[in-house]
């Protein structure tokens, strides 16, 4: 995805987050955009809007498990600390 499709994208899944008849898929929605992020080498926000996925789903215990997944992916593939 370029640059500009990119932000197209983010800009369209914000403004849906600000939606009211969105709340019941806010979770969805911050997941998408953490997969947006992540796409493009943006792991900071990746994670920052994962963790907003699993925070927000309330009713939607298999979003959450694939948000936290996703965060603990992320955080395996580090190298491990010196102890």
């Amino acid at each position: 995805v370029n640059s500009k499709d990119k932000e197209k994208i983010i800009s369209v899944l914000n403004k849906m987050l600000k939606d009211k008849k969105n709340k019941d898929f806010q979770d969805q929605i911050y997941f998408v955009l953490a997969q947006v992020h992540e796409k493009n080498g943006d792991m900071e926000n990746a994670v920052v809007n994962y963790k907003k996925s699993a925070a927000s789903s309330t009713n939607n215990p298999k979003q959450k498990a694939l948000s936290y997944l996703a965060i603990a992916d992320y955080y395996f593939k580090i190298p491990k600390y010196f102890l």
